[in-house]
């Protein structure tokens, strides 16, 4: 079975509700997080029925629109990836913000075919803004056409990394590449969330994204995004293995060769 970029259309805007309506759920509960239980999944990992609950509302939103689709979720509340159709799933992207009550975490959720990115949707929980795009129909910002920033130059860019919470097998290579980025760009941020850091990518408010040790549910739905806003995406060495390899540069096609040339020597 392949989906037509009509079709791709329509499953995107289809799952736009259900998105948003978790999203009202997360909203409802954050003012409520005092009294929310949360316990530790792994080093520096929390996690709440909050995350299980928004987790289970989208499988549920979703588990109709591709019927013969399997999940990769990050809460693991339904288990079926051995499908070439697979919606990947991160039902709040930012539990740490969530918990420590910084307003800054998404919900993110694409789907795939065979490792090929069809359509990706991130909602900025707290603002309620919705980033979607689908494969061959560009992206767009609460229903605004959005594109990557065009720059010439390094020293222009503001970018946003991750900082290692608990893989620190790299934290030299991140030391290094903060070193080589931190006097010759604008400015780097780390705000906790990569999906929606990603998202922001896409929406020119960062001109680029950097980071190792991530999962698929953290980037796939940006991904799409970046790419159909006319951006470019690579691991850290240049390749293609930045869903499953767990590193990932994404930044526009003018500025992504800039920077890879500064950090690929660095992640080998």
């Amino acid at each position: 079975m392949s989906l037509t970029t009509a079709q791709l259309q329509n499953l995107c805007l289809n799952l736009l509700p259900g998105v948003k309506s978790t999203g009202a759920y997360i909203r409802e509960q954050y003012s409520k997080r005092e009294h929310i239980h949360f316990h530790t999944k792994a080093k520096n990992e929390v996690v709440s029925f909050v995350d299980q609950t928004a987790e289970q509302q989208l499988v549920k939103a979703v588990q109709q629109l591709v019927p013969e689709a399997g999940f990769l979720t990050e809460e693991k509340t339904v288990i079926d990836s051995e499908k070439d159709f697979q919606w990947i799933i991160d039902p709040v992207d930012g539990t740490t913000n969530f918990y420590y009550g910084i307003p800054f975490f998404a919900v993110s959720v694409a789907l795939i075919h065979k490792q090929n990115i069809l359509l990706g949707v991130v909602l900025d929980v707290m603002h309620n803004d919705i980033y979607y795009a689908w494969k061959g129909g560009g992206c767009f910002f609460n229903g605004t056409p959005s594109f990557c920033t065009s720059l010439s130059t390094t020293e222009e860019v503001f970018l946003a990394t991750g900082i290692p919470n608990y893989d620190y097998e790299r934290k030299a290579e991140y030391l290094s590449s903060l070193n080589q980025l931190i006097d010759t760009t604008r400015g780097i941020r780390r705000l906790g969330s990569a999906a929606l850091e990603l998202a922001y990518v896409a929406a020119g408010r960062f001109n680029a994204f950097f980071e190792s040790g991530l999962k698929p549910w953290d980037t796939a739905a940006s991904v799409c995004l970046i790419k159909e806003a006319g951006g470019l995406v690579t691991d850290l060495q240049g390749g293609t293995d930045y869903l499953y390899g767990k590193s990932i540069l994404a930044a526009s096609k003018e500025v992504h060769p800039l920077l890879l040339k500064k950090l690929q020597n660095i992640h080998t």
